[in-house]
This record gives structure tokens, sequence and C-alpha cells, in this order.
């Protein structure tokens, strides 16, 4: 048997390269953010959650103390990934580990006595996220 010969169009579709596959991005054991003065850094479990502020971010820390950084809340979702932090709100970045309590209609979350609200876009995606806890 011999082959048919490939037009142009059947040849672009088997070149085509595949979909990739979505992967959860690891986060980081310790984040480095630059101030003013100097650049610290912060390991990622002592992140309670990150609060968006125009174009800058504050990092509520366990400690109590806040750290402000002047890159947005989208920058440092990328750099600390979606394995621990989970984007519940438009402003906020939460730590999965650090979460107490999710209100009955999942509109609050509650770290260490903060309440963090979720938007109605974002309530589908948190509550699979426990439900699987």
């Amino acid at each position: 048997m011999t082959a048919l010969p490939l037009n142009g169009l059947d040849a672009r579709i088997l070149k085509m390269p595949e979909r990739p596959t979505r992967t959860t991005k690891k986060t980081p054991p310790k984040l480095f953010i630059s101030l003013r003065d100097r650049t610290v850094g912060i390991k990622s479990a002592d992140i309670l959650f990150c609060k968006s502020d125009s174009n800058y971010t504050h990092f509520i820390l366990k400690d109590g103390s806040t750290v402000l950084a002047s890159k947005s809340l989208k920058y440092f979702q990328e750099i600390l990934g979606d394995s621990l932090f989970i984007r519940c709100h438009a402003s906020y970045l939460v730590n999965k580990d650090q979460i107490e309590s999710i209100m009955k209609n999942n509109a609050l979350l509650e770290i260490a006595g903060h309440f963090i609200p979720v938007s109605k876009s974002r309530k589908k995606g948190v509550k699979a996220i426990f439900q699987n806890l």
C-alpha cells in the first residue's frame, strides 16, 4: 500500500502542538521582598494572606506584622503559585493552610481573627478546594 500525499491543510493540522495541561505551581519556601532600604525574606508558610492596595501588596504575617511591597497582587500570585495559596477575591490571596473556618454561605474565610471576603465568581472554586480535604 502507498500512502496518500497530504495537502497543506492536513499537514498543518498534524503539526499543531498539543494544548498544555494546567499544572499546579509549587510555592517557593521563602519569598524575598524588596523594601525601600533592604530586602527581607519571608517564609511562605508564615504568610496568612496578602491584600491588594492598587499597585501595592500588604503581606499579613503570623506574628501580626505587616510588610508592604510595591508590586501588584497578581505579581505575587504568579510567584507564590497555587499549591498553597488561593485567590478568593480580586483583592485577596490567602494561605490555604491558615484558613480556620468558612462561613456557611461561603462568602467569608476566617484567618487568625481576620475575615476575608470571597467573591461570587470564586465561591465555587473555594468550595471545591475545601470539599476535597
